[in-house]
């Protein structure tokens, strides 16, 4: 193309301002739509209105179903739901105030961190907490002073030791520990129990000192004899097997046993009267407890438990030796030197004995001791390594043994120590009574318990614990059990009983619990989950949807279940229990049941349609709830789908009442033939209002029941496939099948005449917020946006009938929008077009390109693709055939049908601006010589625009980019009659000229394009632009230009071409000392041009272009007679030097000619070489005997088949050109068409 200067100034400032201005196109919703057409539904009683409102229903239920989040909790008992109650009787209460009292009085331990209370301030906690008045407090006060005073326990745990010296040869010992509790006061006599009643409780223990496992009690040890007494004391203390007859030789009375010497060794050089580390005389004693051997070990383990009942604890100390046992018979021999003792100070010998013995080395070596005071015993108990002492500050002692210690009481009322069922009960209570209490305070500052108690609870809990021994699991226990009770009572969020399951089960062990325990553990775990397993049934009231509240409670409630079927002690407890999972499984289906009996009963009393509807929107809301809220809590947290148990029950029950709700509804008649006499009568113009001749009522409650189902029965969609295919089949659409067609007759009408009446209606006045559009078309597509939205919500589930039913949703709409544009057409008459009423004409061209825009969305809006998909599957390829071909027939003829309209009125309309620019071309073509081209285009261009900004601001975009497109096709049609060639009388057209309209057609087109905001690329390369380029380039162009091009076209051409249907020539072409050789060998497959079937064939060579090879002439071979295949064998030299042969487009031609005798020889055929490739231009002084082997070149002879080719067309009409009519003279002859 041409390069164009750049253009004057004032022609950059029109490009610039035209189609630069803002878009006036249709961007709207159709809730904008809907606002706009509100009156046209009056027309047919908002026939399409009810129907497409269904959707709009649907998504607005949901919508409140999600905001529900101050929805009050419901009171379960109002739901009908029984509350277990853990009430104690009023003795019972007043029994446990009492022991709180007493658990007061009788403080023990040393006070720390938050157990620190005074007892003045436990004592007034406990009276607030338990609800008693002043009075009745005083009194227990006195009760609980009255009652006898617990005995003092000291717990010891020997739980392991390290680092102790090696005593046997192979390196290692055998260590066992003694220990036994030390009296403050050396004196015997000082350390005899008291028995006076006045004496203090922790000082003046009456108890008899015992083992762990010792449970007779008072009255059975004062009737035993004193050796069965020993006995049984010696069994229960000693880790060794003492033989029956040693255990009978005991006769020393069991209360005499009340000091040993312990740890001492006489050093041999020493003063006698030295004094030991460990003992100076006869050291006083309760018991002496043993722990069992560990053997060849220097880091033993134990964990022994060993208790000792205390005189006085702020005096007392704890002693305990560490031994190398080295043989048995040591052990048996120094126990039975218990026979020999018959006082206090008898026991000392023997510890003095066994001391002796391990000096002289024969027996028990001794490995270190400990001396303990109790008094600074934390009530919280104390697990502490302690060093190892020696007997004497002399003694080279190592290692260090490791011990828990803590204190607890017990009564002296006989029974047996083992057993605290009681205890705990009662610790139970104690927690549940303060729970209440913690409740009511925080309830009365209007918060949640958040689980943890006040701290004076804690201290009077801690010390009924510790003075019960109550064990860390039964503490557990009991917080767990009354946590559990707490919460079904009061119907409390769980969110701190999984906390309480977890510890609660990290501390079970196998054995742990008694025969009583165990029974109350596997009461409340029934009683709990039974309960829960009730609010499961009724999640729907007891946990609305939407609450989050509620939400959080269910969801804490969930993992609490689930974490208790996991518990070990549940297992152990409750064996022949379901799992909880499948009860929880059990109770949604159960549930759902339940509540479907209670709503199917609540609706009904109304007829059987809407009942139906009524009962499935309730279902369907319930699915929605349970999808979105419930399902997840349960998948995520106990592993159950709620949603699949849910729905599946649903489903099977609601299908039995669809299928008798059906069974009694009477089918509808087909009325499909006055329908479409209806149709065609208001097509004819006649003025039908109504359809009620029709006979029939198209109740929305049907269409509304089948909506409604299909909500319910897409649910499945959200099912796993293996649930999906357990569910039940029922092809509910077919029955609603008919309504539907007969809903579909009715609309054809209903919409016919809403699209007469929008017409009507419609005085063409632009709206006030779509200024291009006035209302009849927002009528129009507002129509059939609520067939499609109906469509789409009805979402017919049979895809094969659904297609036959998108072909009649088409034919609606195609019909309707054909019908529009026929009524709009009427509205503007070819007058008032060509009297540039150019407001009016806008209008309505913008309202027929608005409804066929819509048209282009209903593929998408209908599903084609996937219609198309499932019929291929289904139907084969025949039926997706069909389907494709009617929906696109109807697609394309009703587009095709408004789009035609809007371009006759825009063409109508620039008929006069058609003479304005015949007359500009033809005054730009003939402007002189010298007046530059973008000068002279400016009148048509100023001309253009004055028009074409009207136009931009009343029409559409699409409308106006197809009126620049008719405009620019004048335009290029005036610059191309221009260039026609000369009439009689008319001036020589010249270069020049043809020249000056090349160069108009460039700035047009640079216009049109207006720097990317107007026509594309692709719309201004129309054919008329591609003929008028060509024609006007060429003839633009010198007669010499134009043959060199032809001939470099058929090169072109002949360089394609695949098949030679004329015949192959075969050459040799080389360059050699200054001349062109050329060598003519053959021709085979020529065609016959002869009678004979033959031809007598020569070649004619000649050398283009002629301006180059001016001093070659054409030379020929001689004549070869009847043949199809003529051996010429001929060589011909040609003068030219190299740089005519390397210049462009230098070539040979050969021309195969049929010799005739009495008429003019016969074309048959020609072909072309190119010689810059030839061999010789580019290889120096070669030889002619590097030439004689070259391989030939086979030329396909060609004819010239286009009889309209534009270059001959350009020469031909170069009258005045007498080289240009001898070329085409010469051309023509060689044309296919005239064989």
């Amino acid at each position: 193309s041409v390069q164009i200067e750049t253009p004057m100034e004032n022609l950059y400032q029109i490009t610039r301002t035209i189609l630069n201005t803002p878009e006036v196109d249709l961007k709207i919703l159709v809730h904008d739509q809907e606002l706009l057409c509100e009156k046209i539904g009056t027309v047919d009683g908002e026939f399409f209105e009810k129907f497409s409102q269904l959707s709009t229903q649907l998504l607005s239920r949901h919508s409140k179903e999600e905001k529900k989040d101050k929805i009050t909790l419901p009171c379960i008992e109002a739901l009908g739901i029984d509350v277990p109650q853990f009430q104690i009787s009023h003795k019972d209460f007043e029994r446990l105030y009492i022991e709180v009292l007493y658990t007061i009085r009788h403080k023990i331990g040393a006070s720390t961190g938050q157990y620190s209370h005074f007892v003045d301030e436990l004592n007034v906690y406990a009276k607030e907490a338990f609800g008693i008045q002043a009075d009745q407090h005083e009194k227990f006060l006195t009760l609980a002073a009255e009652e006898k005073p617990p005995i003092i326990v000291l717990n010891v745990t020997v739980v392991e030791a390290e680092g102790l010296e090696a005593k046997d040869p192979n390196g290692f010992s055998d260590p066992y520990c003694m220990l036994g509790i030390q009296p403050g006061c050396s004196p015997v006599t000082q350390h005899i129990a008291p028995t006076s009643k006045d004496s203090s409780p922790t000082t003046m223990s009456r108890m008899e000192s015992r083992s762990l496992d010792e449970c007779d009690t008072e009255e059975k040890a004062k009737a035993e004899a004193p050796s069965d007494k020993l006995k049984r004391y010696h069994h229960r203390l000693l880790p060794f097997n003492i033989p029956e007859k040693i255990m009978d030789s005991f006769t020393i009375p069991f209360p005499d046993m009340k000091s040993f010497r312990l740890s001492f060794k006489r050093k041999e050089h020493a003063n006698k009267r030295e004094h030991r580390n460990s003992l100076s005389n006869a050291v006083p004693a309760r018991y002496i407890r043993a722990t069992s051997v560990r053997p060849h070990t220097l880091n033993p383990k134990w964990n022994e438990k060993f208790r000792f009942d205390m005189e006085d604890i702020t005096a007392d100390k704890l002693h305990l030796d560490i031994w190398d046992h080295d043989d048995e018979t040591s052990v048996f021999e120094a126990v039975s030197q218990l026979n020999k003792v018959r006082s206090v100070k008898g026991l000392g010998r023997f510890f003095k004995e066994i001391a002796q013995s391990a000096r002289a080395g024969n027996n028990d070596d001794f490995l270190g001791c400990v001396n303990l005071a109790l008094n600074d015993i934390p009530s919280t108990g104390s697990d502490t390594w302690h060093k190892l002492q020696g007997r004497s500050i002399r003694s080279n002692i190592q290692g260090q043994i490791r011990l828990k210690m803590w204190l607890s009481t017990r009564e002296d009322s006989g029974a047996s120590e083992e057993d605290n069922w009681t205890e705990v009960i009662q610790h139970e209570q104690l927690l549940k009574i303060f729970a209440d209490y913690c409740i009511k305070k925080s309830r009365a500052v209007g918060k949640d318990w958040n689980g943890e108690y006040d701290e004076a609870a804690l201290t009077i809990l801690h010390q009924h614990a510790i003075q019960g021994d109550l064990t860390e699991i039964q503490q557990s226990m009991c917080q767990w059990t009354s946590s559990f009770k707490i919460h079904i009572e009061k119907n409390l969020d769980c969110r701190n009983l999984v906390t309480l399951c977890q510890k609660f089960d990290e501390l079970w062990e196998e054995e742990s619990f008694s025969w009583e325990e165990e029974e109350a553990l596997k009461e409340i775990f029934n009683v709990f989950i039974e309960f829960h397993l009730e609010q499961i049934k009724r999640i729907r009231e007891v946990f609305p949807a939407g609450n989050r509240i509620a939400y959080q409670r269910l969801l804490n409630k969930i993992r609490c279940l689930s974490y208790i079927s996991k518990m070990q002690i549940y297992r152990r407890c409750c064996p022949f229990r379901k799992e909880i999972k499948s009860e929880v499984a059990v109770a949604i289906k159960q549930g759902t049941l339940d509540w479907y009996e209670r709503i199917s009963k609540y609706e009904r009393g109304v007829n059987r349609v809407q009942f139906l509807i009524k009962l499935t929107k309730t279902l369907n809301t319930d699915l929605y709830q349970g999808l979105t809220f419930y399902n997840k809590l349960f998948e995520d947290n106990i592993n159950i789908s709620y949603f699949t148990l849910a729905y599946k029950k649903l489903e099977k029950v609601l299908a039995d009442d669809i299928v008798k709700g059906l069974e009694t509804l009477q089918a509808p008649s087909d009325i499909s033939g006055e329908v479409s006499h209806l149709c065609q009568r208001i097509n004819d113009g006649e003025k039908i209002q109504e359809t009620s001749s029709l006979g029939i009522h198209i109740g929305v409650e049907m269409l509304e029941l089948f909506v409604v189902l299909q909500e319910f029965f897409g649910f499945r969609e959200h099912l796993s496939i293996s649930e999906r295919k357990t569910t039940i089949f029922w092809p509910y659409h077919e029955w609603f099948s008919p309504i539907l067609v007969n809903w579909l007759d009715v609309a054809k009408c209903k919409s016919m005449i809403r699209v007469r009446e929008s017409v009507d209606k419609d005085d063409l006045t632009p709206l006030e917020s779509f200024q291009a559009h006035t209302s009849s078309a927002f009528d129009v597509t507002s129509t059939h946006h609520k067939i499609k939205q109906f469509w789409k919500t009805l979402n017919w589930p049979d895809h094969v009938a659904a297609s036959k039913f998108i072909i009649v949703l088409m034919e609606i709409i195609c019909m309707t929008s054909s019908f529009y544009n026929k009524l709009m057409k009427k509205r503007i008459s070819p007058e008032e077009i060509e009297a540039q009423n150019l407001e009016k004409m806008s209008l309505v061209v913008n309202n027929i390109e608005h409804v066929r825009r819509g048209l282009e969305l209903l593929p998408n809006d209908f599903g084609f693709d996937m219609t198309v998909a499932v019929l291929l599957k289904r139907q084969g390829e025949k039926s997706r055939k069909q389907f494709i071909d009617r929906f696109t027939e109807l697609m394309h003829s009703t587009t095709s049908e408004l789009e035609n309209t809007i371009l006759a009125m825009l063409s109508k309309s620039v008929e006069k601006i058609n003479l304005g620019i015949n007359k500009l071309t033809f005054r730009l073509a003939w402007s002189p010589d010298s007046l530059p081209t973008q000068e002279g285009v400016c009148p048509l261009i100023e001309y253009l625009n004055s028009h074409l900004v009207t136009y931009d601001k009343l029409l559409l975009k699409v409308n106006f980019e197809r009126l620049l497109t008719i405009v620019w096709e004048i335009s290029v049609r005036g610059l191309v009659k221009q260039g026609e060639p000369n009439k009689d009388g008319e001036e020589e057209k010249t270069v020049k000229y043809y020249c000056r309209l090349y160069e108009a057609l460039m700035i047009l087109m640079e216009y049109f394009r207006a720097d990317g905001q107007g026509l594309s690329i692709d719309k201004l390369h129309n054919q008329t632009y591609r003929t008028a380029e060509q024609s006007l380039y060429l003839s633009k162009m010198s007669t010499d230009q134009l043959v060199d091009m032809y001939y470099a076209r058929r090169l072109e051409e002949q360089t394609a071409l695949e098949n030679y249907e004329f015949g192959v020539l075969s050459v040799r072409v080389y360059y050699y000392h200054d001349s062109l050789s050329v060598e003519i060998i053959q021709a085979r497959d020529l065609i016959p041009l002869d009678p004979n079937g033959l031809s007598d064939p020569f070649v004619v060579i000649e050398l283009l272009p002629r301006r180059v090879f001016g001093f070659s002439n054409q030379q020929q071979t001689t004549i070869q007679k009847k043949t199809l295949r003529p051996l010429f064998d001929e060589c011909f030299e040609f003068p030219a030097t190299l740089e005519q042969c390397q210049a462009q487009d230098s070539m040979v031609l050969f021309t195969v000619m049929d010799h005739d005798v009495l008429t003019a020889n016969d074309f048959s055929g020609e072909a072309l070489l190119s010689l810059n490739s030839i061999p010789g231009l580019n290889q120096g002084n070669s030889t002619i005997d590097n030439f004689h082997g070259l391989k030939p070149f086979e030329l396909p002879l060609m004819f010239q088949k286009n009889k309209n080719n534009p270059i001959l067309k350009t020469l031909e009409n170069r009258f005045w050109d007498k080289s240009a009519q001898e070329f085409y003279k010469k051309q023509r002859e060689r044309i296919l068409s005239k064989r």
